[in-house]
């Protein structure tokens, strides 16, 4: 079939906008049902369908709007712009606790062939993905992940808060005798260098180790206030001991508890564990390597989440 002859038929369908809120710059939704092509049909005009990315727009603030719309254009295999075709947007709307929910909306395209969407809430972080599809003709699960396989994506991203408000920081090392030796220097750099402003916590004695939640926030509260968005808390650990292997390198396996303390409300609102392994021929090389490493991903981990 003729991928004319379905925008014939597809364009009488309903599209039904799942997120009314959204604002869109070019909605065109039909309101008048019409008999569905069947799936195998709408299957087969896909080969004749390429949706293009012409602009992501730079990450968007915490809170605040993304600067310019995502923009793309669908046309067909002769690369004639396909004007009114149906299009369904699938974009991130909030991110608890690293699950990332997602919305539809179907619109059509202009009459240049394009969709031009910004996103109204960027009340939340998040580094993912924004995807683009032709509109499916039915729910059934095949039809569905054909569209999807013939539409495109692009980066979405909203900045994390960490950065624009600040933490303090109370995480440990640990020696390989399990004992408590000093502040951990290397997530504080790590997120020094993402441009956010962070410092030890101003009480984080070894005695607090292990201290509720509750009365770590409270001392350090009464010093910092809310001057600090957050205060990022735990302890990075020797997993196993630090080993030559048959050929004679040098393992290091750390182990890491991080929680995160909402400065303004006291709660704990992120906890996980995190992992990294590095070798070298040299002690010391394999050791600094693995706290550079498990620091990194620490950080690039908060930073997509909080």
């Amino acid at each position: 079939m003729k991928i004319g002859k379905f925008l014939a038929i597809g364009l009488l369908s309903i599209f039904i906008v799942s997120c009314g809120s959204t604002a869109v710059e070019n909605e065109k939704t039909s309101t008048t049902q019409a008999p569905s092509i069947k799936d195998s049909e709408f299957i087969e005009t896909l080969k004749d369908v390429k949706i293009s990315v012409l602009q992501t727009p730079k990450a968007a603030d915490y809170g605040k709007p993304f600067t310019s719309s995502f923009i793309i254009q669908v046309r067909n295999s002769l690369n004639e712009i396909l004007p009114d075709y149906p299009v369904t947007i699938e974009y991130p709307v909030s991110n608890v606790n690293e699950k990332i929910s997602f919305e539809t909306f179907a619109t059509t395209t202009d009459s240049a062939g394009k969709v031009l969407f910004k996103p109204e809430n960027t009340d939340f972080t998040v580094s993912s993905q924004i995807y683009f599809y032709p509109t499916p003709v039915s729910n059934k699960k095949s039809t569905i992940q054909a569209a999807k396989e013939a539409g495109t994506s692009t980066k979405f991203q909203i900045k994390s808060k960490l950065v624009s408000k600040g933490a303090i920081l109370f995480i440990w090392e640990y020696n390989e005798k399990g004992k408590p030796t000093t502040n951990c220097y290397s997530v504080l750099s790590e997120l020094q260098t993402r441009g956010a402003t962070v410092g030890n916590a101003p009480v984080n004695q070894e005695s607090y180790i292990g201290a509720p939640i509750e009365t770590i926030y409270k001392k350090n509260h009464e010093i910092v206030e809310n001057n600090f968005g957050f205060l990022i808390g735990g302890t990075v650990k020797y997993e196993s001991p630090v080993e030559k292997d048959a050929d004679k390198m040098w393992t290091c396996n750390l182990i890491s508890e991080i929680y995160v303390i909402d400065m303004t409300t006291g709660k704990e609102i992120f906890r996980k564990t995190y992992k990294a392994s590095e070798k070298d021929v040299k002690y010391d090389k394999a050791v600094s390597n693995c706290k550079k490493s498990i620091s990194k991903i620490i950080v690039d981990n908060l930073v997509d989440n909080l």
